[in-house]
């Protein structure tokens, strides 16, 4: 038989939002397929659900799925008033996150694909599913909590937004440092593997707040690398063994607000093959590269140099007597 739809059951969400106290979390799946009709035409709908609140709720989506393989599009709109929208997921990095703080009433949450403009398309030549993760969290009017527009660390980088579709990830973003007033020190973990050897390069810095920030990569239960926020870490790693980013958040006073953030970059590749096929020699742009003239200049090069212990330092030295563009 055909694929079939699998998508997030909202059967007991109306149910749950009579409670009170109240905080319902559709955790995802380790797998949600959505396969479209007609995946080269049109826009085709995923989700569609009426749910009504007679309480003030603080709503969080967030979607994780690969763009090049299936885009999405998220929002919720007014049941009674013209069902116009009222909020709107923002996408970053194969993500969309949506917020919104919604009065009581009648809403419909709706999850489509995007619209594919040209359709001279082979379909063989693309997956017949669309893959993605979904967690929603809604919050009550007596809830704490007010950090919904920030993200948090992924708890795993084998999920359709990150390494599984291409073996390949990278990470420029902002995260959000959990607190809570009862522990002094908060501990996230990321969990990856890879099916090639790889390599990861990751690095983080401060942001809103200057604390203790600790980072440990286990490979299986072993630790392997350990260091400190500011540390740049290069690791080289093996196929199918599984790994885990372990960060470690140490408060010294309590913080002036919940919502801080730290920056990540993190990178994970394939190795190629010329790796370590690299010249010795260092083959870098010449000190006299730009000329010593006012006349319009543009150089395009592809340059190497060998990565060892020394401090590599380029002078390119270049005279102007008249205001000059420089880029």
């Amino acid at each position: 038989g055909g694929l079939k739809n699998i998508t997030p059951d909202f059967s007991d969400f109306q149910i749950s939002l009579k409670e009170s106290p109240y905080s319902w979390n559709l955790l995802p799946r380790e797998k949600t397929y959505f396969v479209p009709s007609s995946p080269l035409q049109g826009q085709s709908q995923i989700l569609n659900e009426l749910f009504t609140t007679d309480e003030t709720l603080s709503v969080r989506v967030q979607l994780n799925f690969n763009f090049l393989f299936g885009d999405l599009k998220l929002w919720i709109t007014d049941e009674e008033n013209h069902q116009i929208v009222v909020a709107e997921g923002k996408k970053l990095n194969n993500q969309i996150l949506l917020t919104a703080v919604l009065d009581p009433g009648s809403y419909r949450i709706r999850l489509t694909t995007g619209v594919i403009g040209n359709t001279n398309i082979n379909s063989q030549s693309f997956s017949r599913c669309t893959e993605f993760t979904m967690k929603f969290d809604v919050y009550g009017p007596h809830s704490t909590y007010n950090c919904l527009n920030y993200r948090s660390l992924p708890k795993t980088l084998n999920s359709p937004g990150y390494l599984k579709e291409t073996g390949r990830v990278h990470i420029m973003d902002s995260f959000l440092i959990p607190y809570s007033d009862m522990f002094k020190t908060q501990v996230e973990n990321t969990y990856f593997s890879v099916r090639e050897k790889s390599v990861l390069r990751m690095f983080g810095t401060y942001k809103d707040v200057v604390i203790p920030i600790m980072f440990n990569i286990y490979e299986e239960e072993t630790l392997k690398y350990t260091g400190t926020i500011d540390m740049e870490f290069i690791v080289r790693l093996e196929p199918y063994t599984n790994y885990r980013l372990e960060v470690t958040y140490t408060f010294v006073t309590p913080p002036q607000t919940s919502c801080l953030t730290w920056a990540l970059e993190l990178s994970i590749e394939p190795l190629p093959p010329t790796l370590d096929k690299c010249k010795d020699e260092d083959d870098l742009p010449q000190e006299d590269l730009i000329p010593r003239k006012n006349d319009d200049f543009v150089s395009n090069g592809t340059y190497h140099f060998s990565k060892g212990s020394e401090k590599k330092k380029i002078k390119l030295s270049f005279t102007i007597s008249e205001p000059t563009a420089f880029r």
